[in-house]
């Protein structure tokens, strides 16, 4: 999985539409691949037990091991690291402009206050 990332990143430096349309499209079918596993072997959210791999002994290889269930996480943490990386170098884009609405909100900044106060002032 790790060397699918590289590519995926020299895409986006080659033409950025492109890269961030691929890598949500990676991302989008990998859940839904995800789901449609889930789906068709009827596996549940359940805590892991040795009951629970005896009720579906094909969890471990069907669905954890499987490479195109797994990228998620990977492309996950490209997208955030690309928009981190917008945001501490200005580039004007929405998730830059949603965060800096949200930190500048008033409603944030009072928040801010009152936990501050609460945190460090009420101990003297």
């Amino acid at each position: 999985m790790f060397l699918v990332i590289p590519p995926l990143l020299l895409l986006y430096v080659k033409n950025e539409k492109y890269g961030s349309m691929l890598i949500y499209l990676m991302l989008a079918g990998s859940l839904i691949a995800a789901y449609a596993i889930c789906w068709k072997e009827d596996f549940h959210a359940i805590i892991p037990s040795k009951k629970n791999f005896e009720m579906n002994p094909n969890f471990m290889f069907d669905f954890y091991v499987m490479p195109y269930i797994r990228i998620s996480a990977y492309l996950l943490g490209l997208i955030y690291g690309i928009q981190f990386r917008n945001f501490k170098n200005g580039f004007n884009c929405l998730f830059t402009s949603i965060c800096i609405k949200v930190v500048r909100s008033y409603y944030w900044q009072v928040n801010c206050q009152n936990i501050f106060r609460l945190a460090f002032m009420s101990s003297v």
